[in-house]
């Protein structure tokens, strides 16, 4: 299961990516020149969501959408054919409270990727302080084997409702996985407290290289990888965290944990869009931890669901299939090894 950051994806090339300060405007220019109507894609959760329903697992979404406007229409029918359930939330007062999210990806000729939405206007969080969740929807989310929560969440609910429903999906004992994403830089200055507070109840973070900078500048990755989990693991005051997963991009990825440090190299793939990579490389990830697959199976898997992905345009129902991920599996390491890293997934 995941909370919040329900979206549709409008892609747009770019010749070049804009700074920080300037996406808007960028995306502005991008949507004129796109015309009337341009091509949307489920976005945002909806990438682990398709992974996760594709590599097995019951998947649902529970985050805000709009009633019946084009993009949350769009959204519903397009998880639903991917069999992934959906959980509405009122998003209150705000100005979002009809309208679903529709996120503009800029991608530059190399294919690197920005942002902009609706959302970066603020204030933040999007629902307001006052936010609490509706009559079951606690339970809901807390029955669930696993929990999802990443960096954009915190846009749209108050820091207290996340911390509750991820201590109570904790207590009633699934993995909890924090991703913080784009968002990472200000996880690590002035909203530092939200980072602190979600990981005092996931059992495992995931995150690329450069966000793990943001959070923990001038320190080796390894190395911060594991201070973090000396302050958050289960050895730590009874914490959660157990794992660190570190995404390296063309590198390959890392997992730290009480075992050390487990690496994986990349698989050799062409690059098309590296867009629901890491939420494709996520999905894999939560699926690996929930059936005890141990460190470098998992990453084996997670990795083949992110290139598999890479070799696509876009994400949403454009992420990578499982029958691919098993051929990059087999062709590097041999049927038996895929064998043994596929047994966890659906055929």
């Amino acid at each position: 299961m995941h909370l919040g950051n329900l979206c549709v994806d409008i892609t747009l090339p770019v010749p070049s990516l804009p700074l920080p300060g300037r996406r808007r405007e960028a995306a502005a220019r991008a949507l004129e020149e796109a015309g009337p109507a341009p091509a949307m894609e489920v976005g945002g959760s909806g990438n682990v969501l398709v992974m996760g329903s594709r590599l097995g697992l019951r998947s649902a979404g529970v985050g805000h959408f709009g009633a019946g406007d084009a993009a949350g229409v769009f959204m519903s029918r397009e998880l639903a054919e991917e069999g992934v359930a959906l959980r509405r939330l009122e998003a209150g007062a705000s100005d979002s409270s009809d309208r679903t999210l529709e996120c503009v990806v800029l991608v530059d000729p190399r294919r690197a990727h920005a942002f902009s939405s609706r959302y970066d206007r603020g204030p933040i969080p999007i629902f307001g302080e006052d936010f609490t969740f509706g009559p079951g929807t606690l339970e809901y989310i807390a029955g669930a084997r696993s929990l999802s929560v990443n960096g954009m969440t915190f846009d749209e609910l108050p820091p207290a409702a996340v911390f509750e429903v991820a201590a109570a999906a904790r207590a009633s004992g699934a993995e909890v996985m924090f991703d913080p994403g784009p968002r990472s830089p200000s996880f690590g200055g002035e909203r530092r407290a939200e980072l602190d507070g979600i990981l005092r109840s996931a059992t495992v973070l995931s995150l690329t290289e450069d966000e793990l900078e943001s959070i923990s500048p001038d320190v080796a990755p390894e190395v911060a990888a594991h201070r973090l989990l000396e302050r958050f693991g289960v050895k730590n005051n009874g914490g959660a965290l157990e794992w660190v997963a570190v995404k390296q991009g063309p590198e390959g990825a890392f997992v730290a944990g009480d075992f050390g440090s487990v690496f994986q190299e990349s698989y050799p793939i062409d690059l098309v869009d590296s867009v629901g990579c890491g939420d494709s490389f996520d999905a894999a990830l939560l699926l690996g931890r929930m059936h005890h697959l141990g460190a470098r199976a998992t990453l084996r898997l997670a990795c083949a669901a992110g290139a598999a992905t890479a070799e696509g345009h876009g994400a949403g129902r454009n992420v990578g299939t499982p029958t691919r991920m098993r051929e990059l599996v087999a062709q590097k390491y041999g049927s038996e090894e895929m064998a043994a890293v596929f047994g966890a997934v659906a055929a």
